[in-house]
């Protein structure tokens, strides 16, 4: 594993009788950095903090107390520490006095740190024990002992290991007694605090998916106002239908550029899918290879740019085409037309055999290695494991398809369904869309036709881009589809134009 360069510096620095100002900015705040605190986090230290408590402390007698640091774990401050620099040595009575400040009732820290010559010293305030320290990490060694630190004080384990000393606490206070009704008020205390805790728990989960959610509405609106085009393309380059109002990504990237701009825009989708593939393909081979739905987003962006400023003539002809793409299957562009028939075989195909691979494993991995805020803020599960293969490798397939042409293509096309054809429906349970199981209807439903359709049957903006004999039966076929999942698209459209 690579090494930390903070730590790396922490350890090669030398820290005898360094000042205190110069051990708190370069030696302590990257060690709480590295354990998972800081502005950058939901975990958050407060500085050299003073409070006017109400009742005085036992050592000092007085109703201030400045703490020096006090990392907080989602707002909970379960620790606190006193620093000095490693030219000096904490005595006992400042040792007293933290524990004073800790145990305060204002304070209540279940841990307290010390840090001078001997280093990172950690105690437990309300132990019988408490000035014996727990770990002792000496300031020269915290980079190559920086987990046993963690262990104790990292931000997504100091709680185990707190629960754990009180539970300790509470064994030794509950065998002080002779009365087994004592533990009969305990587990009704506990029920209590566990309500408690459930709610508090909720809310902070709830809290961070709606954070969770507008940060990600906020990077995608960067997104698209500095990627444009060319990330959009890259983006919706996938083997899997995304939700409606994704498909108009496309017209708010163009739109979000100077109208000079927006004509070059446009046409950066063909070479942003071309540089997908370059690392993909042999030398000199075609490169435009755009997977299903790229061509649905493509149909809905220029369908809602027509009429905007400094896009026309371009987004009407790119309108027009993407619909007659999408809903004929490429009648002017054989190779377009045979790579769809190769991708409605192969990805249903692919989908199946990736499905039994082991996704619960390689997702409980990666999780493990995750910590709770980013399990709740980030989605890494099997369903999504299976839409990043299934997309990864319809891309690896198409780039090596070499020649790029039409008889390739259909001999490919041929081999995955004769793959597809052996395949039974494996004894696991299908992780994909719910309505498909084993994406078995790509056999009867062309999926391209079906999201065009949908596009269309929003709204009506582009009706006289329907106008086409073909393009009109197709409409017409759609609407009288015996799969409901067709005909429910199909008919808003049909009936506006006055096809029913």
């Amino acid at each position: 594993m690579p090494i930390d360069p903070i730590l790396k510096r922490i350890a090669a620095a030398n820290w005898t009788d360094v000042p205190e100002a110069t051990v708190c900015s370069q030696l302590i705040m990257p060690v709480l950095m590295s354990l998972g605190y800081g502005q950058h986090t939901m975990h958050k230290v407060i500085e050299q903090q003073t409070y006017e408590l109400e009742d005085p402390t036992i050592e000092k007698g007085s109703r201030r107390v400045r703490l020096d640091y006090q990392p907080r774990v989602y707002q909970e401050g379960l620790w606190v520490m006193e620093a000095k620099g490693t030219d000096a040595a904490v005595s006992t009575r400042t040792l007293g006095q933290v524990r004073d400040y800790a145990i305060h009732p204002e304070v209540r820290a279940a841990l307290m740190v010390t840090v001078d010559r001997a280093g990172f010293q950690v105690f437990d305030p309300w132990d019988e024990h408490w000035s014996t320290p727990l770990v002792g990490v000496a300031p020269g060694e915290v980079a190559a002992r920086i987990e046993e630190l963690r262990a104790v004080l990292g931000a997504d384990r100091v709680p185990d290991f707190v629960r754990r000393r009180h539970l300790d606490h509470l064994r030794r206070a509950l065998s002080a007694s002779l009365e087994f009704g004592v533990l009969s008020e305990v587990e009704d205390e506990f029920r209590d605090v566990i309500d408690g805790a459930r709610k508090t728990i909720d809310a902070k989960r709830t809290e961070i998916y709606r954070a969770s959610r507008e940060e990600a509405e906020a990077r995608h609106e960067r997104v698209l106002a500095n990627s444009g085009a060319w990330g959009v393309a890259q983006r919706h380059n996938s083997a899997w239908a995304d939700s409606q109002i994704s498909t108009l990504d496309l017209a708010k990237a163009v739109l979000k550029q100077d109208e000079r701009q927006r004509p070059t825009q446009m046409m950066q989708v063909r070479r942003a899918i071309e540089a997908v593939f370059e690392s993909q393909c042999p030398d000199g081979a075609p490169l435009y290879r755009p997977l299903w739905w790229l061509q649905v987003v493509i149909l809905a962006g220029c369908v809602e740019l027509r009429g905007e400023p400094g896009c026309e003539p371009y987004a009407e002809d790119m309108a027009r085409q993407a619909i007659r793409d999408a809903l004929l299957g490429f009648p002017d562009d054989e190779l377009a037309a045979a790579s769809w028939r190769f991708q409605r075989v192969f990805i249903p195909a692919i989908a199946r055999i990736l499905a039994c691979a082991p996704l619960e494993d390689l997702s409980a991995g990666l999780k493990s290695r995750m910590s709770a805020e980013d399990k709740i803020r980030w989605q890494v599960d099997p369903a999504r494991l299976l839409m990043l293969g299934v997309t990864t490798a319809a891309i690896r397939k198409l780039g090596e398809i070499d020649p790029w042409d039409v008889e390739e293509l259909d001999r490919e096309t041929a081999v995955a369904q004769g793959e597809l054809a052996r395949l039974s429906d494996p004894q696991v349970e299908w992780i994909g869309p719910v309505w498909d199981p084993w994406l078995k209807s790509w056999e009867h439903v062309d999926h391209l036709q079906m999201c065009a359709l949908s596009v269309l049957a929003r709204s009506a903006s582009a009706d006289d881009l329907l106008q086409d004999d073909e393009i009109r039966t197709t409409i017409i076929g759609a609407a009288d589809s015996a799969h409901e999942v067709v005909s429910r698209v199909g008919i808003p459209v049909a009936e506006r134009l006055g096809l029913r």
